[in-house]
């Protein structure tokens, strides 16, 4: 998306032009006066700003507190501890084009972790939409532009029309697997295994760059994989798939895979995969090198604690 004739598109303020490094953008929480990169994340559906980077001053602590839990992590396993604050935030991309919230937002204040910089983007949890800082661009609110974005390997676009969305294949979001995604049939093959699939829900995760497998419980689920036929420890720490493994993931028309052996070697495919703990629904996670293969959108019915949207993918 390097040339849009309407919305609003800001490029990011690092990691643009590919998937090998995180995609951040500039935010300020003081009108401006002082700016912090913050890595766009997704996965999670909150802004995580350490105390260092929200000074006495720029925030106004929430009374009494949300009953939403505080910051955590599945993919690493980190928690966080602090209080959750009211901010207005001003995002910023590398090429100056920006919007302010039009009212101040909840964020996380992280005290435990005083340098994180994490902003959270995901839709997949309805009662958080107004924590999404993506959901709170003025022309979202005052409904001029659909309630959702695009995003590519270059930056996020707001503003689009249905002209655009009608290039994108497209799936239907709903909460009908325990959070509000599409659903995905994702396929494990291996040497001498068997075959494994499961309908599960759906996540691009710019805040990774590998992909993760968490097996579908739900009756009638197939057995999940065995982590131990399935996998071998991973040089740089925890666990990753054995080479030959092959994982596909179909959303609607949109079809995505690899295999084991292409990880690291091509910009489409990540550093590495495995699997997670099997759980309620499941869930694979295809982390951000998805956007070397296809353009990303989430568009909402309504802004703000809607059921159902529409999910697309336009191969680039």
């Amino acid at each position: 998306m390097t040339a849009v004739n309407q919305g609003l598109f800001l490029t990011y303020a690092s990691g643009g032009g590919g998937v090998l490094k995180a995609y951040d953008f500039n935010v300020s929480f003081d009108g401006g006066k002082t700016q912090h990169l913050l890595l766009m994340d997704t996965g999670s559906p909150w802004m995580n700003v350490g105390s260092n980077l929200l000074p006495e001053g720029t925030y106004t602590v929430c009374d009494p507190q949300p009953n939403t839990p505080a910051p955590n992590y599945s993919s690493d396993g980190n928690q966080y501890e602090g209080q959750w604050v009211q901010v207005t935030a001003t995002v910023t991309g590398g090429n100056g084009a920006s919007f302010t919230t039009p009212a101040p937002i909840t964020v996380f204040r992280s005290t435990s972790s005083p340098g994180v910089s994490m902003m959270g983007v995901s839709t997949r949890f309805a009662d958080l939409d107004a924590m999404n800082v993506f959901l709170n661009v003025p022309g979202i609110v005052n409904g001029s532009y659909p309630a959702g974005y695009i995003l590519d390997q270059y930056g996020v676009w707001f503003g689009y029309g249905q002209d655009t969305l009608a290039q994108f294949t497209q799936a239907p979001v709903t909460s009908a697997l325990g959070q509000r995604t599409a659903a995905a049939q994702v396929t494990l093959t291996g040497p001498g295994l068997p075959t494994y699939t499961a309908t599960v829900p759906f996540l691009m995760d710019t805040g990774i760059d590998y992909t993760i497998v968490t097996p579908n419980t739900n009756p009638p689920a197939e057995p999940p994989p065995s982590p131990t036929a399935w996998q071998e420890p991973n040089p740089n720490g925890g666990f990753q798939f054995i080479p030959g493994v092959g994982v596909s993931v179909t959303v609607g028309g949109m079809s995505w895979g690899f295999n084991m052996d292409q990880c690291g070697k091509q910009a489409s495919v990540p550093a590495f995969a495995r699997l997670a703990k099997p759980s309620a629904n499941g869930i694979v996670n295809t982390g951000r090198h998805f956007l070397a293969s296809y353009k990303y959108l989430v568009q909402l019915d309504s802004r703000i604690g809607s059921a159902t949207g529409t999910m697309g993918f336009l191969k680039v």
